[in-house]
């Protein structure tokens, strides 16, 4: 066996409290026929190259609590504790993070892998573990290497679920725009607790300078964007809205510009604008409005005294509107603010 040492333990809980119209979670029939002291356990192993990562060993384990952290606002009921045979108390009780010594090398392990040994390198489960449905460890390598150990109760996820939780935890933890905008909007539905069948649409504003034909320099004056509607509901889950808004966005493509630089643009542009107000004015609509500032150098802003330490932005006069905006944190990610609808309320998620 190999030695082991466990450094730290702690709670991790959701970035965002869960509502109280979703505390309960139901299980399905299928799911009530695995037992509850099932766990799927899944390792993923990560060598040290500081020429591929910008990322420094002593700043994984920061970036990964607060990313875990901002997933699990989505995936909120892995934060909660099993109350009955039937249903999860979303109670954002947490789930485990430990972190710990491996006194070995990653290569070791991977050239001879041994089960007992890559049991080690995630949480246990046993009874005085606390009843946690999700169970992180955080496994540091001699050599620099790391491997994340994730365990999850199969009662409540299969490898499917697992995958789209690891997806979303990732993206999170990238500052990915193409995972965190459909996650912020699932998350936004879920906390208003509308009809499941509520129509929901995301408009996602789209720089098309670069797209135009010949291509617009990046210092163009003016506003040229256009918004890539995407239709979703409660039903759909993020996989789903990750896919329609990829779709919505792509379809601001090379055919789009020529119809928009033709003679009828300004037909397209004004019906686009009547139908947007529709769907803005409609009480049984949820409108979204998405931008994204990432990539856009704020915070390189010297007038001569320095760079600033942050860079945000302030309230909008339009309510439902989603900024998105590169963290100035020394791990990075994305800053996401929002102002809320209900009282035009400006804050961070």
């Amino acid at each position: 066996m190999v030695k082991m040492e466990t450094i730290s333990k702690e709670s991790i809980k959701p970035s965002s409290k869960t509502p109280d119209h979703l505390r309960t979670f139901q299980l399905s029939m299928l799911d009530q026929f695995i037992p509850p002291s099932i766990y799927s356990p899944l390792i993923l192993y990560y060598s040290h190259d500081e020429s591929t990562s910008n990322v420094k060993q002593a700043e994984i384990s920061s970036l990964l609590k607060r990313s875990l952290s901002d997933a699990l606002s989505l995936y909120y009921p892995l934060a909660g504790r099993m109350t009955s045979e039937s249903s999860v108390d979303c109670n954002d009780q947490g789930v485990d993070f430990l972190e710990a010594r491996v006194d070995a090398r990653l290569s070791e392990i991977l050239k001879s892998p041994q089960v007992e040994v890559l049991t080690q390198f995630v949480p246990s489960t046993s009874e005085e573990s606390g009843g946690f449905l999700l169970g992180i460890q955080l496994n540091y390598f001699h050599c620099g290497g790391i491997a994340i150990g994730i365990t999850i109760c199969h009662r409540i996820a299969d490898a499917c679920t697992l995958t789209m939780f690891v997806k979303a935890w990732t993206a999170t933890a990238r500052g990915d725009t193409n995972m965190v905008a459909p996650t912020i909007w699932k998350w936004a539905m879920d906390r208003k607790g509308r009809d499941q069948c509520r129509l929901s649409v995301a408009c996602h504003a789209v720089n098309i300078r670069g797209r135009m034909e010949p291509p617009l320099p990046e210092c163009t004056f003016g506003n040229l964007i256009r918004g890539a509607d995407v239709l979703g509901n409660r039903e759909l889950d993020l996989g789903e809205l990750v896919s329609k808004m990829r779709e919505a966005v792509g379809k601001i493509d090379s055919d789009f510009m020529k119809e928009l630089q033709g003679e009828n643009g300004y037909d397209m542009v004004v019906r686009h604008s009547k139908k947007a107000v529709e769907w803005f004015l409609d009480k049984e609509v949820d409108y979204f409005m998405f931008t994204s500032w990432c990539r856009f150098p704020f915070s390189e802003s010297d007038f001569g005294w320095g760079k600033p330490v942050w860079a945000s932005s302030a309230s909008w006069a339009a309510p439902n509107t989603i900024v998105l905006m590169d963290s100035m944190s020394n791990i990075g990610g994305i800053e996401a603010w929002f102002t809320m609808a209900e009282d035009g309320s400006y804050d961070e998620i």
